[in-house]
């Protein structure tokens, strides 16, 4: 069922890109990439405002993690906020990029060839889905819920975008296990 809400998510995702044209598309992605870029740089001083304002649901012993080994379990808490701290930056940066290109909504209809528009509109579009993809998913690995972490061992498009995305996977996942040990992929 995962799977499935993720293929809707990318089609729908390459429509929008597609309708809103590359070049507004490509504002939207700008934004997801300052945004992760500020994210990367200033999410450490965020951290200790996000554990006292964001809820942690308590951790169980006999919780188990799809991706997380049980030698780092006891910091499940510290690699939450970390990356309720990325998120809220990557969030913070997008609104503001929404509102920009809410601005500059008029530059779709500037005068570029169509389909070389609509395709990169579309490229964008998917690159942006994977982008939110990614995030949405990481922030499921670490929630204690077993219906969320069941449903991410059984999804094989999600363990793809998980372990194999370009960039993201390895750099995301080392920011945020910082200190605490390390992954196996």
């Amino acid at each position: 069922m995962l799977g499935f809400l993720i293929i809707v998510f990318f089609v729908i995702s390459i429509a929008v890109g597609v309708f809103k044209g590359a070049i507004l598309q490509g504002i939207h992605l700008l934004g997801l990439l300052v945004g992760y870029f500020f994210a990367i740089l200033f999410y450490d001083k965020l951290v200790d405002f996000v554990s006292l304002w964001v809820p942690y649901v308590g951790f169980d012993i006999e919780n188990t993690f799809t991706y997380f080994p049980q030698s780092i379990l006891q910091n499940m808490d510290v690699i939450y906020f970390r990356l309720c701290a990325m998120l809220i930056i990557i969030l913070a940066t997008w609104i503001v990029t929404e509102i920009i290109a809410y601005v500059c909504r008029n530059v779709k209809f500037l005068a570029i060839d169509v389909p070389a528009n609509l395709f990169l509109g579309g490229i964008f579009g998917f690159i942006s889905a994977w982008f939110w993809s990614f995030f949405i998913l990481a922030f499921a690995s670490v929630l204690t819920f077993q219906p969320v972490q069941a449903a991410l061992a059984n999804s094989q498009i999600a363990d793809f975008i998980i372990r194999n995305t370009p960039l993201l996977s390895r750099q995301v996942f080392n920011l945020l296990l910082q200190g605490i040990g390390s992954l196996p992929f």
